[in-house]
């Protein structure tokens, strides 16, 4: 049965008043009155009887679920066995010294009955309430991922299998668009193994075994995938999936969460070039969203130049006469047409490659080929924004933004899941970000305003009274 929080009553300890032990510029305080916990009562309640043994107030748990992250403790055992050492803790929470401290087991209870749509909730209200605020502009977000450890250690993980590398070459040729084919590679290069093993944790067999750089050997992990506004860096979406997953398939599913939670239409998505796939261009285009990102066939374009190879900017399209025209002057028609991949491939005549006396500088097999996507020219279009000065204004600002919010998730426990299976790993992020962005309301909210702003506002006489906060707002 669903208890509700009663009033705080007056200590019996004499002369003792918890409310006046917490600072009025404590953070606690501070978010205690900018967030609403209340509304849990309303999203949980399904989950509760009607009868039987009052449970702990749903606001309560949501409190301890957020100090977890806030104060990133360790574990939900050790915050409840430091609970009654902390004043502050026990101010937030509504309690008073000698109140009952509940079992950490109430926590794992509520989560498992709660599931992850509470959490998720309480980040969307966070984000409207930055929005309400000021603090979203809704139009430019910037999209990246990053690996966290799963629960599980390296001992957990078994070989369950291998993988035909050869199998998975179409999918890759697919990501690649507009790149040359695989038998264009220099012949130089070591030949690639055949198979790979495949591996799993028996701990949490939902996390992939991933390597990270700079963070040693392969462990399990996973990939938080995030959208962060441009105007104070909110996040405004987030997904978790295994640490295997390309970061490029979850775009359309951040931009649609982003869009959901601000309530506004995406002008400008950036992203570096793991999202830089066909796919992801015209289904921006289509949506009227210029993007920002790199190609991801560039990388196989670095390979060619670093190799003395023409890069694909070389040839030259014809569209009157639907071809390529090489370096050499020779002519690539169309020979082949992917319908899977809405691309056709253009190559030479027969034995034109090999006669050529610029063959060596153009391909390491026998002839060169091009492929095409049949919205080629709207690509091109799309990429020509990206040497503009405002599009490498927005890649770097993108660094920032992403590399910030990542590195100031590890003072929040980000780093390493607090709990096993996907959608624990879910809640833990949600958490992580929702924290982030009560740290970013108040931070605004006690922003001194500027010399102009005051001036501003002592012009407008003493009878308004604005928030000064929003107006300090860029």
């Amino acid at each position: 049965m669903m208890d509700h929080q009663k009033p705080l009553q007056p200590s019996l300890f004499y002369k003792f008043n918890l409310d006046q032990r917490v600072p009025a510029e404590h953070p606690l305080r501070m978010i205690g009155g900018l967030i609403d916990f209340d509304f849990i009562y309303e999203e949980v309640e399904e989950f509760y009887g009607t009868v039987g043994k009052p449970s702990i107030p749903p606001p309560v748990i949501l409190k301890l679920m957020f100090l977890l992250a806030y104060e990133n403790v360790a574990s939900e055992r050790q915050l409840l066995a430091t609970l009654p050492l902390r004043l502050d803790w026990l101010w937030f929470l509504g309690m008073d010294l000698d109140s009952d401290i509940p079992d950490h087991s109430v926590l794992s209870k509520a989560r498992t009955r709660w599931g992850t749509e509470a959490f998720r909730s309480f980040f969307q209200r966070v984000i409207y309430q930055a929005n309400e605020a000021g603090l979203i502009d809704g139009r430019r977000i910037f999209c990246d991922g990053s690996l966290f450890n799963a629960n599980a250690s390296r001992k957990s993980v078994v070989t369950v299998g291998v993988v035909d590398l050869e199998a998975m070459s179409d999918e890759l040729e697919q990501k690649l668009d507009g790149d040359q084919t695989s038998e264009e590679e220099p012949s130089e290069e070591e030949p690639k193994p055949k198979v790979r093993v495949q591996l799993r944790s028996t701990t949490d067999p939902d996390a992939a075994v991933v390597t990270k750089p700079g963070a040693g050997p392969a462990r399990p992990r996973y990939k938080a995938h995030r959208a962060v506004d441009d105007r104070e860096g909110v996040i405004t979406a987030t997904e978790v999936t295994p640490g295997d997953w390309d970061e490029g398939q979850q775009l359309e599913d951040l931009i649609n969460q982003h869009e959901f939670n601000t309530e506004s239409e995406v002008v400008v998505v950036v992203g570096d070039t793991q999202y830089g796939t066909t796919d992801n261009y015209l289904m921006c285009l289509d949506r009227a969203i210029t993007p920002r990102m790199r190609l991801l066939a560039d990388q196989n374009e670095a390979r060619q130049k670093k190799a003395g190879l023409f890069r694909r900017e070389a040839f030259e399209y014809l569209e009157q006469v639907n071809a390529y025209r090489c370096p050499a002057g020779e002519l690539l028609g169309p020979k082949q047409k992917r319908e899977e991949r809405d691309a056709v491939r253009y190559g030479p005549d027969a034995n034109t490659c090999v006669n050529c006396e610029l063959h060596d500088r153009c391909t390491s097999s026998a002839a060169r080929s091009i492929t095409r996507h049949v919205r080629q020219s709207e690509i091109e279009l799309a990429l020509a924004d990206l040497r503009t000065k405002s599009a490498r204004a927005d890649l770097r600002r993108r660094h920032h933004f992403m590399e910030r919010s990542f590195a100031v998730a590890v003072r929040y426990g980000f780093k390493r899941c607090r709990w096993r299976e996907l959608w624990r790993a879910e809640i833990h992020e949600l958490l992580v970000a929702t924290v982030q962005n009560v740290a970013v309301l108040v931070r605004n909210r006690v922003r001194k305003p500027c010399a102009t702003v005051a001036a501003r506002v002592a012009s407008i006489g003493t009878s308004f009274t604005p928030n000064l906060a929003l107006l300090a707002t860029p």
